[in-house]
């Protein structure tokens, strides 16, 4: 979807929001041209809530954010 949205709305910066566990999904949409992402972060996946286990816990935080860094350069 991101590089569908980049053609209908090219004036546009397009965003992933992702919910799912792991870092790959969230890479890939950089990968393919998304300009900035949303995930939720939390201290533990096993804590009470309803969004803990689609959460990054810090570790992971770190992983995407490295992996970010990577695929800008």
């Amino acid at each position: 979807m991101v590089r569908t949205l980049q053609g209908i709305y090219p004036e546009c910066p397009i965003g992933y929001s992702g919910h799912e566990p792991g870092v790959a999904p969230s890479l890939a949409a950089v990968a393919l041209g998304a300009t900035f992402v949303e995930r939720h972060v939390t201290l533990d996946k096993n804590m009470w809530g309803t969004d803990q286990k689609g959460s990054l816990e810090i570790a992971e935080l770190k992983q995407l954010v490295d992996g970010i860094r990577v695929l800008e350069t």
